[in-house]
């Protein structure tokens, strides 16, 4: 989180702000689907990082993405917080991008788990999050096999954005 999101936090009293939802993937995708692959809970051992969620793409053209809904209330204010894993070396997946009707930028750290730290104004009530090829969001992956991770997902409603 940059300073100035720090700082603006510094005034922000704890009743502004209430959990919506705290994932839970050690017994499976926690309410979570896909589209253009498949998504599997309780995945150990990546990064060394257990209880994670994997979207798998397919092997069709198309966006590749998994999905939580419903999430939120389209039009409130919310702070998403994630970590993500991206293996190097796949043949299309290199980065990943959360949206919720809106694009919330480009994630394409591999090889180690970073922390996404996301306020917005919810446009919709589902909460995306991309695979990326290149920065595109519809590729084909001809092998099927290509794989990003999530965990730790926390979404906190804000009475106002801070």
């Amino acid at each position: 989180m940059s300073s100035s999101a720090r700082a603006s936090l510094a005034g922000v009293s704890a009743h502004e702000e209430s959990n919506v939802y705290t994932s839970n993937f050690s017994a499976g995708v926690d309410g979570w689907t896909d589209n253009g692959g498949a998504v599997a809970g309780n995945i150990d051992g990546i990064g060394g990082q257990n209880d994670n969620l994997r979207f798998t793409t397919d092997n069709l053209s198309g966006q590749k993405r998994m999905v939580k809904n419903p999430l939120f209330t389209a039009g409130n204010c919310y702070r998403v917080r994630f970590d993500y894993y991206i293996p190097s070396g796949q043949s299309n997946i290199d980065g990943i991008k959360p949206y919720d009707g809106n694009w919330h930028g480009q994630e394409s750290v591999t090889d180690a788990w970073t922390s996404v730290d996301l306020y917005f104004n919810a446009y919709s009530t589902y909460f995306w999050v991309f695979a990326t090829d290149g920065g595109a969001t519809t590729f084909q992956d001809a092998g099927g096999d290509d794989v990003f991770y999530i965990r730790n997902v926390i979404v906190d409603r804000w009475t106002r954005m801070p």
